[in-house]
């Protein structure tokens, strides 16, 4: 039940200033010496911003199913996708899963019927977007599941992403993807380097940039030691040349974590970051993979500008658009996650 049914939410067109400014005081009810006080005491948030909080003005409906609902999902191997359906119609009336997934930018479709309660189909593990519906041989529509790989924002149960591609598979599959929302290449850069300024951009800042970027729309991949033409050059020899020893485990090791710390130090805002390496035909390939933040926006330190990412762009995010990046309902054209 958790997980089943439907959450709308609905923002109230709200301007000007709030007319809660008097205290709350009641002989039967606490005193607060005004709404904000009394949001932080009553809202069950980690976190709350007040009246700057993007969740102000908004009522949230939960409406649950339990006639047929997605009960669980997960891959039972690298190419089946099972999906468990319970509820009180379940053995009473015939049920279809019906939907897609999305490798890149390509659709798949695929629908299976329910039987015993559950179904399997033929979907990759290692897939960018998907979605499927539960439905009758009359089209009613009982339970939706609606997720992408890289996005905080989901519909059910988290199913992608929990297995791990091999990284050299992952690093092949970008190369023949390109630079695009979710893939960036660059050349290696030295943490020790300064970060420079915008308009003299060092290498490492161009990362901090791109990461800030990621953590601020969908998240990423920056593969390290792949040239412009999608060529995997590695960085073999500057590794060599920087750690002052072979570019092997250990000196990899090392620079993994001074490029991570460095990069922490230079993003203001938490942002998660993993960083890997592999190699392609004895190309040392750097992999940063940047996650979503939770708390937007993050930004480069001492930078006034907010960056996001537009396709194969790190794009300066214009100040009508802050907001949008503080409420995380980003807008479609800086790549980021609409309401829904």
């Amino acid at each position: 039940m958790a997980r089943s049914g439907l959450i709308v939410s609905l923002r109230m067109n709200q301007t000007g200033a709030r007319t809660h400014v008097a205290p709350l005081l009641s002989p039967d009810q606490p005193y607060y010496p005004d709404i904000e006080d009394a949001a932080r005491d009553w809202l069950p948030f980690t976190v709350y911003h007040g009246n700057n909080d993007g969740r102000n003005d908004q009522i949230s409906f939960l409406l649950p199913e339990t006639r047929a609902f997605v009960s669980d999902a997960k891959f039972v191997d690298d190419g089946t996708l099972e999906i468990v359906v319970a509820g009180t119609l379940v053995e009473h009336v015939s049920l279809i899963a019906k939907g897609a997934y999305w490798e890149g930018k390509a659709i798949h479709h695929f629908d299976a019927r329910i039987e015993d309660g559950a179904c399997r189909v033929a979907v990759p593990a290692h897939i960018d977007r998907l979605d499927y519906y539960i439905i009758d041989q009359d089209g009613t529509l009982f339970d939706f599941h609606r997720e992408e790989r890289f996005s905080s924002i989901s519909f059910g149960r988290k199913t992608l992403g929990l297995k791990k591609q091999p990284l050299s598979d992952q690093i092949r599959t970008a190369l023949h993807q390109g630079e695009g929302q979710r893939i960036e290449f660059k050349p290696f850069a030295d943490p020790d380097q300064s970060l420079g300024s915008s308009t003299h951009k060092t290498k490492l800042r161009e990362i901090v940039t791109t990461v800030v970027s990621f953590a601020n729309t969908q998240g990423g991949h920056i593969y390290i030691g792949v040239d412009d033409d999608c060529n995997p050059v590695g960085v073999n020899q500057q590794l060599a040349q920087w750690a002052k020893a072979p570019a092997n485990g250990v000196s990899v090791d090392r620079y993994l974590g001074a490029l991570k710390s460095k990069i922490k130090d230079l993003v203001q805002g938490e942002v998660e970051l993993q960083l890997s390496y592999s190699y392609i035909d004895e190309a040392l390939i750097v992999i940063v993979e940047v996650q979503p933040a939770t708390q937007m926006p993050v930004a480069v330190q001492q930078d006034a500008h907010l960056y996001a990412r537009t396709g194969a762009s790190n794009r300066k995010v214009p100040p009508g658009l802050w907001r949008s990046i503080l409420d995380t309902q980003l807008t479609d054209e800086y790549g980021l996650s609409s309401p829904r």
